[in-house]
Formats: C-alpha cells, structure tokens, sequence
C-alpha cells in the first residue's frame, strides 16, 4: 500500500512538471486540419494571420483618423466598415473598385480623381492579390 501511495505521489509530481501549452493553443493540442500541413505551411499560415491583423489594425486607425473614407462606404460605422472589409466571401474585390483587385485596387487610393472609400481601396488592395483565391 505504501509503495502504490509512494508511486502516486511520483506521477503527481511528475505531471506538475510538465510544460504548459503555450498561450492560445486549442485545449486537446491536436488538430486535424493539421495533419497534412508541413512545417513550412503552419509557419506560412501563422505568418498570414498576424500579417492581416496587422492590416486590419492599420485600416482601423487609418478609419478612425479619416472618419470620411467610411462614410464614403455607406456603413453604419468602423466596425461595420472593417467587418465590411475583411468579410472573406467578397474575397476583397468589392464594387467601387470597377473590376480591380490587388495592385490595381491598391494605386486607386492615390488616385486624385478616385472618389470612394480610399481606406478601403488601400487595405484591400494590400490584402487581396492578383491570383484568384479564397480566403
């Protein structure tokens, strides 16, 4: 008896010394959507994520110091404007862009004679590219 409370006692102590998962890991540490992914792929998607929230942070301090530009997108505010923004089904190509998505989309911000949404003309064209893809 004192050996089997002397051997739970060892895996207790054994258990607390595990690593933590590390901040923001799912619960189970297994995902299966990650089973064919390489290593470069999870870098690539890891990458990406933080790559668009540093765009969708610009585009709200870009809307926030030109209130203007949302206004001109007929939303009901920044927050409908961003959630406007990054919808993934419009895959950013969006009306007022005339067809034009990626770079082309991007250098109607800059435009002088463009009159819609320039916040959105920018971002979207800094977060679309010019091969057809889904978000």
């Amino acid at each position: 008896m004192r050996a089997l409370m002397f051997f739970a006692v060892l895996l207790l102590a054994l258990a607390a010394c595990a690593p933590a998962p590390p901040v923001g890991a799912s619960g189970s540490g297994f995902d299966p959507g990650q089973l064919a992914k390489t290593d470069i792929d999870r870098v690539a998607d890891a990458y990406r994520r933080e790559i668009f929230a540093s765009l969708r942070l610009l585009a709200e301090k870009l809307y926030r110091r030109n209130p203007r530009e949302w206004r001109k997108g007929e939303t009901a505010g920044v927050d409908a404007a961003l959630a406007r923004m990054f919808d993934p089904a419009a895959n950013w190509r969006f009306a007022e862009f005339d067809g034009r998505y990626g770079t082309d989309a991007l250098q109607l911000a800059f435009r002088d004679d463009y009159r819609g949404d320039r916040v959105l003309a920018l971002i979207g064209g800094l977060g679309g590219d010019d091969a057809d893809r889904v978000q």
